[in-house]
C-alpha cells in the first residue's frame, strides 16, 4: 500500500498542476476525437457512399458527412458526432439510414415530419419509400476500434 503525504505549503502547487494535467488530458482527448471524427467522416465517405450500401449522385450527402464533422468539450465529457444532413434539404442521410415512406400528396398542402425532425412542407408529392441502407452506425461499430486507438494515441502523446 502506498501512502502520500501533502505538506500543507505545497497545497497550491499541486492544485496548480493538477489542473495543468487535467487541461492537457482534455485538450489530447479533443484533439484525438477531431481526428478520428474527421477519419470516421471519410471513412464513411469512401466506403460506404461510393456503391454499397448507398450510389453516390449529386454528392451532396458525401459532401454534408464531411462538412458535419463537430467535437465539442465540456468539464465532464469530450462528445465527438458526424452528421448526414445536407444544408436546406431534407435529412437524406437519416431517410437513407433508416428507410422512409412517404404517401402521395395532391392539390393540398399537406405537412410532415421526416426522420431527424425536420418538417417539409408540399402541394404536390409523388409516393415514395426508400428501402433502409445503414451507413452512419455501421461505420461507428466498423471504426470504433479505430477511434479509440486514435484518442489513446493523443493521451500517449501528451507525455502525462
Amino acid at each position: 500500500m502506498l501512502t502520500f503525504t501533502i505538506e500543507p505549503e505545497a497545497g497550491p502547487k499541486l492544485a496548480a498542476y493538477m489542473e495543468q494535467v487535467r487541461v492537457r488530458i482534455t485538450a489530447s482527448i479533443r484533439s484525438g476525437m477531431d481526428t478520428a471524427m474527421h477519419d470516421l467522416a471519410q471513412f464513411i465517405v469512401s466506403s460506404k457512399l461510393s456503391g454499397s450500401p448507398i450510389q453516390r449522385r449529386t454528392g451532396d450527402l458525401a459532401e454534408a458527412v464531411l462538412a458535419s464533422v463537430r467535437v465539442k468539450a465540456t468539464e465532464e465529457q469530450v462528445h465527438g458526432s458526424v452528421a448526414a444532413k445536407p444544408k436546406g434539404q431534407p435529412n437524406l442521410g437519416l431517410w437513407q439510414e433508416f428507410g422512409t415512406h412517404h404517401p402521395a400528396v395532391e392539390g393540398k398542402l399537406r405537412v410532415f415530419s421526416v426522420p431527424g425532425g425536420d418538417i417539409v412542407f408540399t402541394n404536390h408529392l409523388a409516393e415514395f419509400t426508400i428501402a433502409p441502407k445503414p451507413f452512419l452506425n455501421v461505420s461507428l461499430r466498423e471504426q470504433q476500434t479505430q477511434i479509440i486507438a486514435t484518442i489513446r494515441a493523443r493521451l500517449a502523446e501528451a507525455q502525462l
